[in-house]
């Protein structure tokens, strides 16, 4: 929830699709291989150390985005130009705002075409061997370039730049970082990642911060999920859907995909909770199960149809009375439970 550069490149990269680990640059060896793009706010202090990371990360072909300032100093305030004369550029004045200047940047090259932003306050840059993505409106200078060092390329982008999701996810694409999950909701403001095990057991984890009924489709790595139906979340509320996440029911129980929240699981039983879309994208809960269990009984408010194809079952609840459904959840989505027994 920070402001400035941590909110305009965190937050914004995450809203287009972007599920993105953190790398602490001040160890002195990565933890695993180095991650193909590292993006980094900056100001104009930058450790030696870290500076010195960033220019091997981009020898050996890592690529990297720079949202801030461009840096010159060391931590205790000694100049410390590593990174900048690495990639043989340089940063003029910081031009800010005032009673009587506005700035305003214009997209170039491959960045076109964003629209014209305001800025509070830009640096312009002297990149002889970089390419100009943003320019100050006024004086044409630069204060966004892309820089090759090595087998690797930088984009540096010293301006304060709002949340824009077509930004940012061009310069993302244009370093070869493809969002893994796409999501398109019909309301701005729907927030969606994955958490996941180490063998691949993952949460889909959906929030809606905006005040609205929001409807959104998602996929995973060009995967639909829940058969590329609508899922309707509603305003100020989040979900955890699980994604083939193994339940320790007996037999055990892999949970392909579920429309609705796991409520609670014994041995044998599964109560999922209200759904987000049930099947045909209409309300309801839609659960898909693969087990070598018998699904015995469904208890719900509603009908539900129970197809069972081999090991995998899927279970479609309708439109119904709610039961227990806590306010603010989609009318007609009642909770669903499964009772399973060894087949």
């Amino acid at each position: 929830r920070g402001a400035g550069q941590r909110k305009a490149q965190a937050r914004t990269l995450q809203h287009g699709g972007y599920r993105f680990g953190a790398r602490d640059l001040q160890v002195d060896r990565p933890d695993g291989p180095s991650p193909h793009v590292i993006a980094l706010a900056t100001g104009r202090h930058l450790a030696a150390a870290v500076q010195q990371r960033l220019v091997d990360h981009l020898d050996v072909g890592g690529s990297l985005v720079l949202l801030g300032l461009l840096p010159e100093l060391d931590l205790e305030g000694r100049p410390c130009r590593v990174l900048a004369d690495a990639l043989a550029v340089a940063a003029s004045a910081v031009v800010r705002e005032g009673p009587h200047h506005y700035p305003s940047i214009a997209s170039r090259s491959w960045l076109a075409p964003i629209p014209e932003l305001r800025s509070r306050w830009l640096q312009p840059l002297a990149a002889d061997a970089g390419e100009a993505l943003l320019v100050d409106v006024a004086t044409g200078s630069p204060c966004g370039v892309e820089v090759r060092r090595g087998a690797g390329r930088a984009v540096l982008l010293t301006a304060e730049l709002p949340s824009h999701p077509a930004l940012f996810t061009s310069v993302a694409r244009h370093l070869g970082a493809e969002p893994g999950l796409s999501v398109r909701a019909d309301v701005p403001g729907l927030f969606a990642t994955t958490t996941a095990t180490l063998d691949g057991q993952r949460i889909v984890h959906l929030v809606n911060v905006t005040g609205y009924h929001t409807s959104v489709r998602l996929a995973l790595d060009g995967r639909d999920l829940h058969g590329g139906a609508a899922l309707v979340v509603p305003g100020h509320t989040g979900a955890m859907l699980p994604l083939g996440l193994r339940l320790p029911t007996r037999p055990a129980t892999t949970v392909v995909w579920a429309s609705a929240e796991i409520a609670s699981v014994s041995p044998d039983e599964v109560v999922f909770g209200a759904g987000l879309g049930g099947p045909g994208g209409g309300p309801g809960t839609l659960v898909v199960l693969e087990t070598d269990a018998e699904v015995l009984e469904v208890t719900d408010g509603a009908g539900c149809d129970v197809r069972r194809t081999g090991r995998r079952w899927t279970v479609a609840a309708s439109t119904g009375t709610p039961v227990g459904v806590p306010t603010g959840t989609p009318a007609g989505t009642p909770p669903v439970r499964l009772r399973l027994a060894g087949s």
